[in-house]
């Protein structure tokens, strides 16, 4: 004979099964994961233009996953049943509002992530109304560097807009980094500097990386050769200085004509 429970009691333990994790909090591990660029909607961009991103996460694996991901919008105002957790065979889409000085924002998810899929889309419309998009590298923990790394085929021809981004996932105080240009013909370094990534100034700290960004190569490396023809590159190289750093970095490339965007990322 099957017993069945008071609707009180069941609604009760449902309420504790949506909020609580998984498993004890002291033994769950978590990965950490970089969303490089996760601004809010309609932030203004290059010539006029306004662009945002959105982020997307599917968990193809048996088991949910804890996050503190920003909530699902259609619950804000749901929040006993709304956890963060990724469920098998979910998908996750969530808008972000970081501010633009500050664009990161580090993601904890339950260990293990193998079976988590992101995708990071960034779309926009320029002045004159014409509508363009582009992906976004998303970056695992286990994808950040202790060592240097490059950044090939860089463009130096005036008519790109060229933006360096480099990120520190422990968010050191003090943390810098030397960049060298090297020549791709002969590998010559043609210019070079060290820039200090800034700790993050919003809160929730664990949240954000250490950041910075550069608009235009010859704003950080005013030694460099001016571009022979529109073809013209360089390599970059991004090496730690201060001991102990993760860092990671991409550059994207915008088309000043047509607001296409390309990325160029680590190798």
């Amino acid at each position: 004979m099957k017993t069945f429970l008071p609707l009180r009691l069941y609604m009760a333990l449902l309420v504790l099964a949506a909020v609580a994790p998984p498993a004890s909090a002291g033994d769950l591990t978590y990965d950490r994961i970089l969303i490089p660029i996760a601004v809010a909607p309609a932030s203004a961009g290059a010539a006029g233009s306004a662009w945002s991103t959105l982020f997307k996460a599917y968990n193809a694996g048996s088991s949910p996953v804890e996050n503190d991901l920003p909530k699902d919008p259609a619950c804000l105002n749901i929040s006993t049943f709304c956890p963060n957790w990724l469920y098998p065979g979910y998908l996750a889409v969530r808008p972000f509002n970081e501010p633009l000085a500050e664009p990161g924002f580090i993601a904890h998810l339950q260990a293990p992530t193998d079976g988590v899929w992101f995708n990071l889309l960034g779309s926009g419309v320029s002045a004159l109304g014409s509508r363009f998009s582009f992906e976004i590298p998303v970056v695992r923990e286990k994808g950040f560097f202790d060592r240097g790394f490059y950044l090939i085929g860089v463009p130096i021809a005036e008519d790109a807009r060229v933006m360096l981004r480099i990120y520190d996932l422990d968010s050191k105080l003090d943390a810098r980094v030397r960049v060298r240009a090297h020549s791709v013909i002969n590998g010559r370094t043609v210019a070079e500097t060290v820039l200090t990534l800034n700790p993050p100034a919003v809160d929730p700290y664990h949240n954000k990386p250490g950041y910075v960004q550069a608009l235009g190569l010859r704003s950080i490396l005013p030694t460099l050769p001016p571009p022979v023809d529109d073809s013209d590159e360089v390599e970059l190289e991004i090496v730690p200085e201060t001991p102990g750093l993760q860092i990671w970095g991409f550059i994207s490339i915008t088309n000043s004509a047509t607001l296409n965007v390309r990325t160029i990322v680590p190798r």
